[in-house]
């Protein structure tokens, strides 16, 4: 099964609604919403599970940032480190993933206008990973060595 953007904002609404207690609580929740969004990644990555950990470290560590510029960078930083490591797990399947290009732009979807439910605003986020994502490729490392894009 593909990546799924519905399934994202469900993930991504139910952290806003219930964020957790502590930073890392939320790091967790936001991690766990994400890892399971890019467990259906065709190509299929072996290493998507191994990356929720290190995800919810880089997370937890972005949301202690002073600033919301710092937060959102470290937020990128994070969603990337997570994207390198899940194309990498394509070997295990014949690909040779290439991460997505560019930003998810978390500057962009926490700016004016705001989200006024938590509906709206998960609705936001989880179209800006999705569009993100998808720019990942994969490329088959034995011929016809067909490049795709990360569904």
């Amino acid at each position: 099964m593909p990546l799924n953007a519905a399934a994202l904002k469900s993930g991504i609404e139910a952290v806003a609604r219930s964020p957790g207690a502590t930073p890392a609580d939320c790091a967790a929740a936001w991690a766990a919403a994400i890892v399971s969004y890019f467990s259906a990644v065709v190509p299929a990555s072996t290493t998507v599970a191994a990356t929720q950990a290190t995800l919810t470290t880089a997370l937890a560590g972005a949301f202690t940032q002073p600033t919301p510029g710092m937060v959102f960078n470290q937020m990128e930083s994070a969603l990337l480190a997570a994207a390198l490591t899940i194309g990498g797990g394509m070997t295990g399947v014949g690909f040779a993933g290439v991460a997505p290009a560019g930003l998810v732009g978390f500057a962009q979807v926490f700016a004016a206008p705001y989200a006024e439910t938590h509906a709206a605003a998960a609705q936001k986020i989880a179209d800006a990973i999705d569009t993100w994502a998808k720019t990942g490729t994969a490329t088959m490392t034995s011929p016809p060595a067909t490049t795709v894009t990360w569904t």
